[in-house]
């Protein structure tokens, strides 16, 4: 494990969790799986804690990152961030993480950039409704145009990273991103020597 916490950023159908489940599976990296009142998409589905909104309440005052996407709630607490090598996270997380988080690790933001045709082509093959679309879509120019433009601009708090996911082939991004963190986590490395 590193010493940084790297925050997998990007709107809907962007492919960061596509991306986060090919760096655990294939790369062993660790991800937090974030508590959500939101109920499953499918049975099995992986990278949240399905919670209930009283079992939010009783974690919300040890949590380091939280946000609300159509009237449900996301979180994480400190303890998942300091024993995990990846988040995804949305803009409103990563403003928390940064008010909140005190811990061991570093936040490197990855921004996940797709357009937003491909972004919708991909929602709607995952089986989302088109009003589920729609209202990601709508939701999604408002919440990320700004984090974007700061991200490009590498005028966040947080080191960041934009990488490009038009691509049919996710190994393109994977690959991009995997250059990411080996050429910090080895400049780590050797700091440490």
């Amino acid at each position: 494990m590193s010493d940084y916490i790297f925050l997998i950023v990007g709107a809907s159908g962007s492919g960061k969790s596509v991306i986060s489940r090919i760096l655990q599976k294939d790369y062993g990296l660790k991800a937090v799986q974030s508590y959500t009142t939101r109920p499953p998409r499918y049975e099995g589905e992986e990278g949240h804690i399905f919670i209930t909104e009283d079992e939010y309440a009783t974690l919300l005052f040890s949590t380091v990152a939280c946000t609300e996407i159509g009237g449900y709630h996301y979180c994480a607490t400190e303890q998942q961030v300091d024993n995990n090598d990846l988040y995804v996270i949305d803009p409103e997380g990563v403003t928390w993480l940064d008010l909140c988080y005190g811990g061991a690790r570093t936040p490197v933001v990855l921004y996940i950039e797709a357009s937003r045709k491909v972004r919708k082509e991909r929602m709607r093959k995952r089986g989302d409704s088109p009003k589920e679309v729609a209202f990601r879509l709508k939701h999604d120019r408002k919440e990320f145009a700004w984090f974007a433009r700061r991200a490009r601009k590498q005028q966040l708090r947080y080191m960041s990273f934009v990488i490009d996911n038009n691509s049919d082939d996710i190994n393109v991004a994977v690959a991009d991103m995997l250059n990411i963190i080996g050429s910090l986590t080895s400049d780590n490395t050797e700091d440490k020597k």
